[in-house]
């Protein structure tokens, strides 16, 4: 399947192994993968090796298209002459192997050009199939049936083996039963005739088309949906919504598949969904629509309390304060009230600091720095403590100081009273 107008994976690869019954690799052979879009084909190399790249992730029929003369059919291991081969997002490298066995041509016959390969090909029901290609493997001698299903390959030399392939059949057809056959001409029997079938099969290809919106029907980018086979664990496509919340999963077998949201953009709640589609001859095109939810998201909140060191709960208005971000850009200049402060002017997050540039009076700043972290969704508290000075205005203070040299006077004073009437006495005794 793939993601209809969506970026679809094609770097897939089918690695081919083809030998002989000895191991021994053949070359110049030329297999294909065919899906139910696309054929891709690759040559063997002198090891038997060659690989078909670029594929996207679907499901591939892996036929030898041709192999070199003195060979039989090419066979997989358990002798069927194909392969089917699933690639997907997690496994997108496959291996095929083949084997054919060497064909005895010796025997002398006469050697002329009058040989004749006749070709029948019918359907189920024995009625000629028409516009299909036999070619002999290894050459460009081919033929093209008729109406009757029939066409004839000539002017072949006598006395050699030939492999005939289907080399192309109408839509609508299975591969032929048998997909290759070979036939050695003589002087004898220079002509022979082979028989090919194929059954009808159903062509009709459906889509699903993904929707993917909020609850409002808002339309979601980005959202991821992987697409499964009912029963099966291995993802066959994804595809990823586009502006208008739309993918599309297209080119798909009739059946029943399962359509899951395996990731979600960013900013919307991860929810597991998943919806079950049946896709018949009456139901091509089937809409399976998914909800998305966006995550709530609070601003954030920061407040600021200048307050005495002493007692926190005591605020101290008229602090200036500056507000900077984490490069150096003043965000916000403002004074300090006497309340707690919200600011709704940091919305972006990160780190920010306050500077104390000027403090009330009767206070001091131990610390004229704060750093603080604005988180999302999250409330930030910073709390700036300023301690109070001892200092004495400057009137009382010179009062103080009068008063002290006063009681000093005072004290010279008296001692100066007291010493002379000590004296005065022991005077007049004299």
């Amino acid at each position: 399947a793939t993601s209809g107008g969506e970026e679809t994976s094609n770097d897939g690869t089918i690695n081919i192994t083809y030998i002989d019954e000895d191991g021994k690799g053949i070359k110049g052979a030329i297999f294909k993968a065919t899906s139910s879009t696309t054929t891709k084909s690759c040559t063997t190399n002198a090891s038997g090796k060659c690989s078909i790249t670029g594929l996207s992730m679907k499901t591939y029929k892996v036929t030898a298209d041709s192999i070199p003369d003195g060979y039989e059919t090419a066979k997989t291991n358990d002798r069927k002459t194909y392969y089917n081969v699933q690639l997907s997002t997690t496994n997108k490298t496959k291996t095929a192997a083949f084997t054919s066995v060497k064909i005895d041509d010796s025997g002398g016959e006469e050697t002329t050009n009058d040989g004749i390969i006749n070709i029948t090909y019918v359907d189920e029901d024995g009625k000629g199939i028409k516009g299909a290609i036999f070619k002999i493997s290894g050459t460009s001698n081919s033929c093209t049936t008729n109406v009757s299903g029939k066409c004839s390959i000539t002017g072949l030399e006598v006395g050699k083996s030939y492999k005939v392939i289907s080399y192309s059949r109408p839509s609508g057809y299975d591969v032929p039963t048998p997909s290759s056959n070979t036939v050695k001409l003589t002087t004898t029997s220079k002509t022979a005739t082979l028989s090919f079938k194929s059954s009808k099969v159903d062509t009709t290809l459906g889509s699903i088309t993904v929707e993917y919106l909020e609850n409002n029907n808002n339309k979601i980018l980005g959202g991821e949906f992987y697409l499964y086979k009912v029963g099966s664990s291995e993802v066959i496509g994804t595809c990823e919504t586009n502006s208008q919340g739309i993918c599309v999963f297209s080119n798909l077998e009739l059946g029943e598949y399962k359509v899951v949201l395996n990731k979600v953009p960013e900013n919307y709640e991860d929810s597991k969904q998943e919806k079950t589609v049946n896709l018949s001859k009456d139901n091509l095109k089937e809409t399976v629509k998914f909800t998305g939810t966006i995550l709530e998201t609070k601003e954030p909140i920061v407040k600021i309390k200048v307050v005495n060191y002493n007692k926190v709960t005591e605020y101290i208005k008229g602090v200036k304060l500056v507000i900077k971000d984490s490069s150096g850009n003043t965000i916000k200049e403002f004074l300090s009230e006497e309340k707690e402060m919200v600011l709704n002017d940091i919305t972006e997050l990160g780190i920010y600091t306050i500077e104390i540039k000027e403090v009330s009076k009767g206070y001091e700043a131990k610390d004229t720095t704060y750093t603080f972290e604005v988180k999302e969704s999250e409330e930030t508290d910073v709390v700036i403590k300023l301690i109070p000075t001892t200092e004495v205005p400057d009137t009382l203070a010179s009062i103080s100081k009068l008063f002290i040299v006063l009681g000093i006077i005072g004290i010279i004073v008296g001692s100066y009273l007291i010493y002379t009437n000590i004296q005065k006495p022991k005077e007049e005794n004299k």
